[in-house]
């Protein structure tokens, strides 16, 4: 069993670059490999690019959902962790995560600092090759998307609580004044797709 840390970035300034690297130091020692997929930053990070074993860089914004695709078919572990670049590790062991299916643990979100105990887009553990978000979606409602396939496909989804990270929430796309936008066109994709609308 072995872990790959797919982490997809999107950086506008070096506080976004700092944010970043102090996510991954607080997975250091939890993986066997590390693919960042820079998904067409208007700012570049050479310490990040020395930090990952695989560093993908797209040309243009191509969203989270295709950058998170991109690493996971560059990902040449077993399992894979999908980790947003504003998420801390902040206790537990990542080889708990891996099992046959999704296994999602304890958030904690910056804004309220409350537990969550529930699926989650910004991390999450899976075996490769169990599947991939759709590429409709820019970015939002991907998450819920997949998790509405996989009951459907009956494969297991698990709240792990012994493992807790803490989520910076939505920091990257608030700072483009997009979020709303992005996230109207993502719902009517859903809505095209599953025929209802999740709000």
């Amino acid at each position: 069993m072995s872990i790959s840390i797919v982490m997809p970035l999107y950086l506008l300034d070096a506080a976004l670059e700092q944010m970043t690297l102090e996510s991954i130091a607080s997975l250091k020692g939890h993986y066997d490999e590390l693919i960042l997929v820079d998904d067409g930053s208007p700012y570049h990070s050479t310490r990040l690019q020395e930090q990952a074993d695989c560093y993908i860089r797209f040309t243009t914004n191509h969203g989270t959902v295709r950058a998170v695709n991109t690493g996971i078919d560059a990902a040449r572990s077993t399992h894979i962790v999908y980790a947003n670049n504003d998420t801390l590790l902040l206790e537990g062991q990542l080889t708990t995560l891996c099992r046959t299916g999704y296994v999602f643990p304890k958030l904690e979100t910056q804004e309220w600092m409350i537990p969550h105990e529930h699926w989650t887009a910004a991390f999450a553990c899976f075996p490769k090759g169990l599947g991939k978000e759709r590429e409709e979606y820019f970015m939002y409602f991907a998450d819920l998307d997949l998790y509405l396939r996989a009951q459907h496909d009956h494969i297991p989804l698990e709240y792990e609580p012994s493992v807790v990270v803490r989520h910076l929430h939505s920091v990257t796309v608030n700072k483009t004044g997009k979020k709303m936008e992005r996230y109207a066109k993502d719902r009517a994709v859903f809505v095209d797709l599953w025929g209802y609308d999740p709000d």
